[in-house]
C-alpha cells in the first residue's frame, strides 16, 4: 500500500464532501488538529476511529482501502442511481462511459 494511504484517503474523502479537517476532527469527537495530523502522516487513526470515519462518509472499510477506487463517495452514489435503471438504460450509460474513456 502507498505511503500515507490512510491520510491521503481521508483527505480526498473530506474534500469530496467539502468539509474542513477541523470540522471532521470535531465531528468525530477528536481534538481539532486530529485529522490534520493523520493527513500529514504524523499518525494513524485507531481501528475504532477508522470505523467512525467510514461511517461518517457512509462507505465500508473495503471501500476505504480499495486503492483502485479513487472516488468511493462518487462511485457509491453512481451505483445507487444505476440500480434504478433498466437494462437498456444501463447499456446506453455503458456505451457513453466507454466513449468518454476511449478519448483519454
Amino acid at each position: 500500500m502507498k505511503e500515507n494511504f490512510v491520510g491521503k484517503r481521508i483527505s480526498s474523502l473530506r474534500l469530496a464532501k467539502g468539509i474542513s479537517a477541523r470540522k471532521l476532527s470535531l465531528e468525530l469527537g477528536q481534538s481539532e488538529n486530529y485529522i490534520n495530523h493523520i493527513e500529514n502522516g504524523q499518525g494513524n487513526p485507531s481501528l475504532e476511529v477508522l470505523e467512525y470515519i467510514c461511517d461518517y462518509f457512509e462507505i465500508s472499510m473495503a471501500d476505504f482501502f480499495d486503492d483502485k477506487t479513487r472516488y468511493p463517495l462518487q462511485y457509491r452514489s453512481l451505483i445507487e442511481e444505476l440500480n434504478k435503471l433498466d437494462s437498456l438504460e444501463l447499456e446506453k450509460i455503458l456505451e457513453f462511459v466507454k466513449m468518454i474513456t476511449s478519448k483519454k
